[in-house]
């Protein structure tokens, strides 16, 4: 029997399985439980040892897997191995490519995501941000509903949902926004003293 299956995630909604074995018997894994819609990969052959293969299009989730290898005998039919169960879990990754523009002192926030899911934009404390976006073609954008005003920095932190489950990290932004440029309004003449109106932040 397989004592042991090692996982790496190489990709969003991607696992390669690798372990050692038998030379040129078969490795194979079948999936117990877990999300519908996934495809297990083709079984493999052991050669020098080892064994490994990437299962692609995974939905995201946590399966109970189990992994055997099986040797060929006369009359086409093959002897197994007993069964070895294991876990893997393929989580919601981090928002990526995130930034950030200001108009008007008001910041509008985007990047990149898992198509379906939801990006939660808080300020430090767990105050809203930005109103949840929801990742469309892997791409989100969010405006925040307030006017946020000059400020150095104010710390942001950005998560990922999808179908119940979060990605792992919460991932940190600092927004810094610069004081607009004042607005002169009026230039009254005052002999040599001039009197010089205008607007800007409070």
């Amino acid at each position: 029997a397989l004592t042991k299956v090692d996982m790496l995630y190489p990709a969003p909604n991607s696992v390669k399985f690798s372990g050692v074995g038998h030379n040129g018997a078969l490795v194979e894994i079948r999936i117990v439980s877990g999300p519908s819609g996934a495809i297990v990969p083709p079984a493999k052959e052991v050669k020098g040892g080892v064994w490994e293969m990437t299962a692609t299009g995974w939905p995201l989730g946590t399966y109970q897997l189990t992994a055997f290898q099986k040797i060929s005998i006369p009359g086409n039919a093959w002897i197994e191995s007993p069964h070895f169960a294991f876990t893997s879990t393929i989580a919601v990754p981090d928002p990526t490519d995130i930034k950030y523009t200001v108009a008007d002192y008001t910041p509008t926030f985007s990047g990149r995501g898992v198509t379906g899911a939801t990006i939660l934009i808080k300020k430090q404390g767990g105050a809203e941000a930005a109103p949840d976006a929801t990742v469309r073609d892997s791409q989100w954008t969010s405006k925040s509903a307030q006017v946020w005003g000059p400020m150095l920095s104010q710390n942001v932190d950005l998560k990922q949902q999808i179908n119940g489950q979060s990605s792992a990290n919460w991932i940190r932004l600092i927004v810094t926004i610069a004081p607009l440029a004042p607005v002169i309004t009026a230039v009254t003449q005052n002999g040599l003293s001039p009197d010089i109106t205008g607007t800007c932040w409070p």
